[in-house]
This record gives structure tokens, sequence and C-alpha cells, in this order.
């Protein structure tokens, strides 16, 4: 009994309390309910720590298929990188005042 008692992770006035009980059938009781405590905690730190990994792994999965999607798009020409669309946005842009735009601007843009 006072080694299941000191094997559990509780205060130590829960394990005091065993250790002063000099009745060997309630110090064995006593033992014992901590020891289920301790299980049941054990089953649930370990069913929360399941869960948890089970979301972290569906997470990394979708962000590793959106890179991949990412990737394939761009290859096809679907989906255009940042630099790309910033360099079309100030296309555009200079297209209605090339005209009248400095030549200099015209081949920094280009």
């Amino acid at each position: 009994a006072d080694l299941g008692a000191t094997l559990c992770s509780v205060e130590g006035r829960d394990i005091q309390e065993i250790l002063e009980e000099l009745d060997v059938k309630k110090r064995l009781d006593k033992t014992l309910l901590l020891l289920k405590k301790e299980v049941e905690l054990n089953k649930i730190q370990t069913k929360i720590s399941k869960q948890v990994e089970e979301t972290i792994n569906e997470k990394q999965r979708k962000y590793f298929l959106m890179e991949q999607l990412k990737s394939i798009k761009k290859e096809l020409g679907m989906e255009k990188d940042d630099k790309s669309a910033l360099t079309s946005k100030f296309e555009e842009k200079l297209n209605a005042f090339r005209d009248d735009a400095p030549e200099n601007i015209v081949k920094v843009i280009e």
C-alpha cells in the first residue's frame, strides 16, 4: 500500500493520510482509490495527446497539399506569384500613361 501511494502523483497530504492509516484494509482501499484516479488521469492525458497529434497532422497535411496546389497552378499559369502580380499591376497602370511617361521609368518597369 505504501509503495502504491508513493507512485501516485498526488499531493503530499493524500500520501501522508495513507501512511498514517493503521488499519491495513482502509490503507489498501485508500491506495486503490488513488491508483484508480491516477489511471483515469493517465487515460485522459493520452486521449488529449492523441487528439492534439491528429489535429497537428491534419493541419500539416492540408498545408502541404495547398502548397502543392499553388505550385501546380503556377506551373500551369493559372496563378501568379506576388512578384508577377505586382509587375502586371504596374504594367497595366503604365499602359494608360506610356506615351507621356519618361523613358527611364518605362525601362525600369519593363
